[in-house]
């Protein structure tokens, strides 16, 4: 499928109402007209007249289907277009009645099928078929219509939709691996999937941790969590002969930073991490405000280093 004729929410991103109207409108307007046209076609007046005796008549059933399978293609209607398709090639098989050296159809007051019954023919497809398939194909396409959801969201959730700009410019040049996890934390926001927001955010603040143990010489331990790097990290801050050459103008900073890591961790990271807590909206907004402070402030002083093995077990509480 070409890009031109994509539909908007097949692709990657946010697309805009005003985008989704103008690719679809003209569509639906055009599986509408082309499904009216069909149902004039199929007047008792046509069907009276046997709508499959001449190629003209024929014509004028297969173009609105063939209408009908080509925007039902556009909108991602499959299961529509096929059936439509299958309607097309029945009726491209229907005989139409002979003519006379002057262009003029035999007819004669007998049905289709009787005008037909001494003459080697396909029978052409009864009418009343035909309006059961063209009732039926109206019906598989509103269904499949109505399968089709969208998430709508306001400007304002649209601004943060895969966007890390919230955590700050500083922090995403100070700890540039953030970034995906920043987007998708303002993602699952904008999505209204607040407690997988909070889950994103605390995978930021491990960025944060690692920097601060390494800033310390913390050991980097191959399976560590977060209470075992902050008890590390809390040693070093009271030991003098294990500190950083820095440490003594830093003291306040990583004190600070410290007790703030282990604030998110009992409040926040140990909760989201083991299913132990569902977030409201409103508050997992406050913990990207939260976080993203954090991280600035981090960032004054510290920056990105290799995060070391991940541990799944449960915290020390």
């Amino acid at each position: 499928m070409h890009d031109c004729l994509m539909p908007p929410w097949r692709r990657v991103g946010v697309v805009s109402l005003l985008e989704m109207l103008d690719f679809s409108v003209q569509r639906w307007l055009a599986i509408g007209e082309s499904l009216k046209a069909l149902s004039n076609r199929l007047s008792p007046e046509h069907i009276a007249a046997s709508i499959s005796a001449s190629a003209e008549d024929r014509n004028h059933v297969l173009k609105p289907l063939e209408q009908i399978a080509e925007a039902c293609r556009e909108l991602g209607l499959s299961f529509s277009e096929g059936r439509a398709m299958e309607l097309i090639e029945r009726w491209a098989n229907v005989p139409t009645l002979p003519q006379t050296l002057d262009g003029t159809l035999v007819r004669n007051e007998r049905s289709t099928y009787e005008c037909f019954s001494d003459i080697n023919y396909k029978k052409p497809h009864p009418s009343d078929q035909l309006v059961q398939d063209v009732e039926f194909l109206r019906s598989i396409i509103f269904q499949e219509m109505s399968g089709c959801k969208f998430f709508g969201l306001l400007p304002l959730e649209a601004g943060l939709y895969m966007k890390s700009s919230w955590i700050g410019p500083e922090v995403l040049e100070k700890f540039p691996s953030v970034e995906w996890e920043a987007a998708e934390a303002a993602t699952c926001i904008a999505l209204d999937r607040d407690t997988a927001c909070v889950f994103h955010c605390m995978r930021v603040l491990e960025w944060g941790l690692a920097s601060l143990a390494h800033a310390l010489n913390v050991p980097p331990n191959t399976n560590p969590n977060w209470y075992q790097v902050l008890n590390a990290c809390r040693r070093r801050i009271k030991e003098p002969a294990n500190r950083a050459p820095e440490f003594r103008s830093n003291e306040q900073f990583y004190n600070t930073a410290a007790i703030q890591f282990d604030h998110f961790r009992l409040a926040l990271r140990n909760h989201v991490a083991h299913a132990k807590e569902k977030y409201s909206h409103l508050e997992a907004r406050s913990v990207m405000d939260h976080v993203g402070v954090f991280m600035r402030v981090l960032s004054t002083r510290l920056g990105e280093v290799p995060l070391p093995g991940v541990s799944l077990g449960p915290d020390e509480m």
